[in-house]
């Protein structure tokens, strides 16, 4: 049975998943609409789905050895505001020992799935991807400032339940 907190989860749900240049902006509109409140962002997911693996394509990039929270930190910059200073404060605010900041990127190569960080910083392996949300009425996706993947994210709370099934 899932927790509250996965009953509600994000307010930006900010499913990643990595696609390539030409996929990303195929898929991304020209305008989305401006990023949920902030009050309600309760987790984020990094997803490693196909086609391109963001994940992996971390690593590749030079961010395995890195923590969860410094790879968040990266994202964060790469969201165009998607990913919220209030989240980002929230996360960064947990115990020291929590798992995002001890936990590194690398250990996930090859995952399927994705990986949840939650804004108490905790992480989990969700069983959500992002991919069946694209396009889907109530959820709006907006392409990373470098262009190589995507953010899906809801834009109401009425949308969050969905995650909750």
């Amino acid at each position: 049975m899932l927790n509250k907190q996965r009953l509600l989860r994000c307010a930006i749900y900010c499913l990643l998943f990595a696609l390539m240049l030409a996929g990303a902006t195929a898929r991304a509109p020209a305008t989305h609409a401006a990023a949920p409140t902030a009050e309600t962002v309760y987790s984020f997911i990094l997803s490693n789905e196909v086609p391109g693996h963001l994940v992996d394509w971390l690593i590749a990039q030079g961010h395995g050895n890195e923590t969860l929270f410094q790879v968040l930190g990266y994202l964060k910059a790469q969201s165009g505001g998607v990913i919220s200073d209030a989240f980002y404060n929230q996360v960064a605010a947990a115990p020291p020992g929590s798992g995002v900041f001890i936990e590194h990127l690398n250990p996930f190569a090859g995952l399927v799935g994705g990986i949840e960080i939650g804004a108490d910083g905790t992480w989990s392996i969700p069983s959500e991807e992002g991919k069946n949300y694209v396009g889907v009425s109530g959820y709006a996706t907006a392409p990373s400032q470098n262009g190589q993947f995507i953010f899906t994210y809801a834009q109401d709370a009425a949308h969050y339940r969905v995650y909750s099934q």
